[in-house]
């Protein structure tokens, strides 16, 4: 709650430029809650967080003219998930830094083979869809309780109020048996191979 309030004073305050560019910093915010679990728990270090945002931001912008916000979103979330499963079968039994340089060959890989292709980042002149829910479109100006709000604002907002869902999400899944496991898995490996924790 106080991430979004601080977000609409800034949108309140910011010029246009300005505005962009937090949306930015907090997309890279949301990207980078990902990798608490996996390096801030279980102490795992994956170096190809990005490369699935990558396949996903295709997959968003070649399918959500045809299937609106929501539909792109749901099939950018499944067109990613080949790309995990690619890299983590492979990187199954590793850890420390082998996961590390495994993970990191998978994003550098990605890197020349997938993303120089033209259809994947030949967007060039195409118009990126604003972010529109329930007919709502988030990247026009709009008044909430008298208060004005510049153009994109609303996008910075809507990325701020995610971000503070994925981090009530994060703490959840860290007071979990899940998050146990993988704290676990970073105090001591050895001691969770010999309690037989998968």
């Amino acid at each position: 709650g106080i991430l979004f309030v601080v977000v609409a004073i800034l949108g309140l305050v910011f010029q246009r430029t300005d505005v962009r560019t937090l949306t930015l910093a907090l997309v890279t915010m949301l990207i980078m809650v990902s990798l608490i679990p996996l390096t801030g728990w279980s102490k795992q270090i994956s170096l190809a967080q990005i490369t699935f945002v990558g396949a996903g931001a295709f997959a968003f912008l070649q399918w959500a003219p045809d299937l609106g916000t929501i539909g792109g979103l749901v099939v950018a979330s499944l067109f990613a998930i080949p790309f995990g499963v690619a890299m983590a079968l492979p990187a199954l039994r590793l850890q420390g830094l082998y996961l590390a340089l495994a993970t990191m060959a998978f994003a550098q890989m990605a890197a020349i083979l997938f993303f120089p292709q033209p259809e994947i980042l030949g967007f060039d002149g195409k118009p990126i869809r604003s972010l529109r829910i329930l007919g709502f479109d988030f990247s026009q100006p709009f008044d909430f309780l008298g208060i004005h709000f510049d153009q994109d604002v609303g996008t910075m907002l809507f990325i701020a109020a995610a971000l503070g869902v994925v981090g009530v999400l994060v703490v959840w899944l860290h007071r979990s048996a899940f998050g146990r496991r993988l704290t676990a898995l970073g105090d001591s490996p050895a001691a969770c191979a010999t309690l037989g924790v998968n």
